[in-house]
């Protein structure tokens, strides 16, 4: 089983240099840090298109969501 990140609003994958629509205008994804416990909503590590440098904000801030998926075997 795999952790993904869906974008709540397309429903499609997020995947890492992807541009996205959030709370505060424009990100880069750079990186993902899937939930830890099933009450956690994960974090995404971003660039904001107007700053330099990582931030790691709540999937929710870039309309995403996390979710488990099987891995075909």
């Amino acid at each position: 089983m795999t952790w993904k990140l869906i974008n709540t609003e397309t429903n499609k994958e997020i995947n890492k240099g992807d541009i996205v629509d959030g709370f505060r205008g424009q990100y880069k994804i750079v990186n993902f840090y899937p939930p830890h416990k099933p009450e956690s909503s994960g974090k995404v590590g971003v660039i904001e298109m107007d700053f330099e440098g990582e931030s790691l904000v709540y999937a929710s801030i870039v309309n995403g969501k996390y979710i488990m998926e099987n891995e075909d075997d």
